[in-house]
């Protein structure tokens, strides 16, 4: 979050719930089935569940998921749970308070963490995402290792994406393979899976704790991806990085059937490309404009 804040948009620009059912019940008929609630941040909406509660019934719609920085998780966790949620990621960069506060700008490190362990008690396994910024040392990961083995937590360890963050030149990218072969070597972790995008070893059965490896910048997984993305103003875009995007709630709005719909889904998919750019020649001069995507849509 930039130290001055962010300008916020007029409510009339957001989707209402209903406009929001109804482009996931288009998706579902377009071949969708599974639906993540991201950033920003979904748990400011106050209606989240009751949206989450119609969609779990959507037919076709097998799995819904949300990311959330978990500040008002534990108060919204019961909410969650009633309206059908099927898993939770949380963004925890560090198991340091003080360090937590000066990447997060804010001093809410226990709210977050109450917010998992309540995850936890009511049968969640969450998924607790990492980015492994270059001056990670391996006392920290060694204590998300510890954590991850103490309880039914996903630990996944993600390559920075130098796209966030007002000083980001300050930063510099580390791919995530020291790490992997750290914590490989160290404790014996062997019989790794994948899930989606991350590598996954087990620790102490399948269901219980896991440490991941998700990495995007050294590993890209563009060309299989199949994701849509909406922001919460209705622009339908295909991908982090990429700036094109189609206002479906201004469509919608003026009266668009579900063949419509669907003939944007399809053609925001063919927009999609073999590889994210990070490493064209021009993408310090995309840098402001996809910084300012990925706040709008999240990660």
């Amino acid at each position: 979050m930039p130290k001055n804040g962010l300008n916020l948009s007029d409510l009339n620009d957001q989707l209402r719930p209903d406009e929001i059912i109804k482009i996931i019940r288009i998706s579902a008929l377009f071949g969708i089935n599974k639906v993540r609630f991201t950033g920003g941040e979904p748990l400011c909406r106050k209606d989240i569940d009751k949206i989450i509660s119609v969609v779990k019934n959507i037919k076709g719609i097998e799995r819904v998921s949300i990311t959330t920085n978990g500040v008002l998780l534990s108060k919204r966790i019961n909410a969650l749970k009633e309206a059908g949620i099927d898993s939770i990621n949380i963004s925890l960069d560090s198991l340091n308070p003080e360090r937590f506060s000066a990447i997060t700008g804010k001093d809410v490190f226990n709210e977050v963490m109450n917010g998992i362990f309540m995850a936890v008690e009511l049968g969640f396994r969450p998924k607790v995402n990492v980015v492994a910024l270059n001056d990670l040392n391996t006392d920290e990961v060694d204590r998300f290792y510890a954590f991850a083995s103490k309880h039914p937590i996903v630990v996944r360890f993600i390559e920075f994406m130098p796209l966030c963050g007002e000083n980001i030149g300050d930063v510099k990218f580390s791919s995530v393979k020291w790490l992997e072969q750290y914590i490989v070597e160290k404790y014996k972790l062997k019989n790794a899976y994948m899930d989606g995008v991350a590598k996954i070893y087990p620790l102490n059965g399948k269901e219980k704790g896991a440490i991941g490896i998700i990495s995007p910048i050294s590993h890209p997984f563009c060309s299989d991806c199949n994701r849509l993305r909406i922001s919460s103003a209705g622009i339908l875009y295909g991908c982090l990085f990429d700036s094109r995007g189609i206002n479906i709630k201004n469509i919608l709005r003026n009266g668009a059937g579900e063949e419509t719909i669907m003939n944007l889904f399809e053609q925001v998919l063919l927009w999609k490309n073999p590889s994210h750019g990070l490493d064209e020649p021009l993408l310090k001069e995309k840098m402001s404009e996809i910084k300012n995507l990925i706040r709008l849509i999240g990660g």
